[in-house]
């Protein structure tokens, strides 16, 4: 092998667990972020996603605000 054999790709891996990376990919798929362009360069099974460092920031913030949706206070009750 070679280094003209071998293809760079720059990205970032993102390590979440597999409710997450459902969300990551829904996101992808529906082209919800990005301007709608794919950003999941790979799949890296139990491990996340590698993803393109453009759409990074996107995807924090829709995790993050699909989170926040889904968290429930207990309003101090036991």
């Amino acid at each position: 092998v070679t280094m003209a054999d071998l293809e760079l790709v720059k990205g970032v891996v993102l390590k979440c667990d597999s409710s997450i990376k459902m969300f990551i990919q829904h996101l992808e798929q529906d082209k919800l972020i990005n301007n709608g362009r794919p950003f999941i360069l790979q799949d890296l099974g139990e491990l996340g996603v590698f993803v393109d460092p453009v759409a990074v920031e996107e995807i924090e913030t829709k995790v993050s605000d699909m989170l926040d949706a889904n968290h429930f206070e207990d309003g101090g009750r036991r």
